[in-house]
């Protein structure tokens, strides 16, 4: 695996239109623009709508996990999360994309 990493929202998403992501992994609470938005935004993006997304949060209430899914994440996980937990959420939401563009 190879990792990108971005100090807020706005660099993530500059990060975005310049390199081709397999996955997404954002956190709900970023500085700047909140991780709502980040998704919205990764979604309107031609270049990046179809990226999957993981939401990672320490906000656990059930519209927390409700306002990541309209937003567009594809999978949301409650802090703390293990990195087998991260490992296996991205393994599944990889095959789906793989499973996806093959058909």
């Amino acid at each position: 695996m190879e990792v990108a990493a971005a100090g807020s929202a706005e660099d993530a998403l500059r990060l975005a239109t310049r390199q081709v992501f397999d996955i997404m992994i954002v956190d709900l609470q970023l500085p700047e623009m909140n991780g709502w938005d980040y998704i919205r935004a990764v979604r309107r993006d031609p270049a990046t709508w179809d990226v999957p997304i993981i939401a990672v949060s320490a906000c656990v209430f059930p519209e927390d996990r409700t306002r990541a899914e309209e937003a567009g994440c594809d999978m949301f996980l409650a802090k703390p999360c293990g990195p087998d937990d991260l490992l296996s959420a991205m393994r599944e939401l990889l095959e789906r994309a793989r499973t996806t563009t093959s058909q």
